[in-house]
């Protein structure tokens, strides 16, 4: 049997622990007639499956014969993109036809019976809504890792119009919180500022700990050690699961644990450390020492209003956690180690 854990990031593992909650609160919005919810933002720390999230959830909606996907890449003219995966989407592409819509996309062009052709790409996204609305057939569009750049502004004004229009159309985004914040910051995009937003937390620890011990045959204390190593983080999942598959083992071995923690180090913590501010890496450090608030604020001597602004960041981040009145700790599996080996050789 092949092993049953990926490394790759967005890459649908075969071993995947779905996130039922988050799952049947985008079906029950977007399956609504009255449509409560038509945009979702999707975020979290790298690793913690946005892109297999969103993967899955746009294949649920493309099993439903009333509803078109469109994935955009935001790296590229997106309106261009729009129109033409929605003219060349198999499900409506013969709706299109025998109301006589013709494209050239070269020069994106359209005419449609008794109308005078057009080339505003707009025009050309609105009539083709329009049409697809009157058939009572939905558009879902995803984007994965967006950012805010001109092409996902531009994107995102168009989108707004059509929701203003009420059209039936509907948006899921991943991204990581700095990056969705920026764009939910942009005055001129109110819908975003609105939108629901899904933090993509730890995974269920039971639900880790029994597919270790059903994959690994192994009793429900080791399990339960293997999922507590993981803290829930699904590529720290991902990763342990894997290392322990190729190594033909069940224990979790000193030479396990240093590849695990290459990988981690590799792969995720280098770029998230790379992202933060001097003072966010002082208080980290600190809290290697102490999980206490009040303990942390007088060691790096900061009010406690500043330091709440950069908690409640870090926790946004999805590195810091916070389980109990006046304590603080790493979100992440073995973070502490990281930090710790980071100032060790710095």
């Amino acid at each position: 049997m092949n092993n049953p854990f990926v490394l790759s990031f967005g890459r649908e593992p075969i071993n995947f622990i779905p996130r039922i909650n988050f799952v049947q609160e985008v079906e029950e919005n977007f399956y609504s007639e009255t449509r409560p919810k038509q945009v979702f933002m999707i975020t979290g720390v790298r690793g913690t499956g946005k892109t297999v999230f969103l993967s899955r959830l746009a294949k649920e909606f493309e099993k439903n014969k009333d509803w078109v996907v469109v994935d955009l890449n935001p790296e590229r003219d997106m309106l261009n993109s729009l129109a033409s995966q929605i003219y060349n989407n198999s499900k409506v592409k013969h709706l299109f036809l025998k109301a006589k819509f013709n494209f050239s996309f070269n020069g994106i062009g359209l005419s449609i019976e008794n109308n005078q052709p057009s080339n505003d790409i707009e025009i050309i996204i609105f009539k083709m809504i329009e049409y697809l609305s009157s058939k009572n057939i939905k558009l879902l569009i995803t984007i994965d890792d967006a950012t805010s750049n001109n092409n996902l502004k531009v994107f995102a004004h168009t989108f707004q119009a059509l929701l203003r229009k009420d059209y039936k159309v509907f948006m899921l985004m991943t991204g990581l919180y700095e990056n969705l914040s920026a764009l939910q910051k942009n005055k001129s995009l109110t819908f975003l500022s609105r939108s629901s937003q899904i933090i993509l937390n730890p995974l269920d620890l039971p639900s880790i700990k029994d597919s270790y011990q059903e994959i690994f045959n192994i009793n429900e204390d080791e399990a339960v050690k293997m999922a507590k190593l993981t803290n829930g983080y699904a590529y720290a999942y991902q990763v342990l699961g894997y290392l322990l598959w190729n190594s033909n083992t069940k224990t979790i071995s000193k030479k396990i644990l240093s590849e695990y923690d290459y990988y981690l180090k590799s792969f995720v913590y280098d770029k998230i450390w790379e992202g933060l501010s001097n003072k966010e890496i002082e208080i980290l450090h600190s809290i290697c020492e102490s999980n206490d608030i009040n303990e942390i604020i007088e060691k790096i001597d900061m009010d406690k209003k500043t330091f709440s602004v950069y908690r409640d960041r870090l926790i946004k981040y999805g590195v810091l956690i916070s389980k109990q009145r006046g304590k603080i700790t790493f979100a992440l599996p073995r973070f502490k180690e990281y930090i710790r080996n980071v100032f060790l050789f710095d």
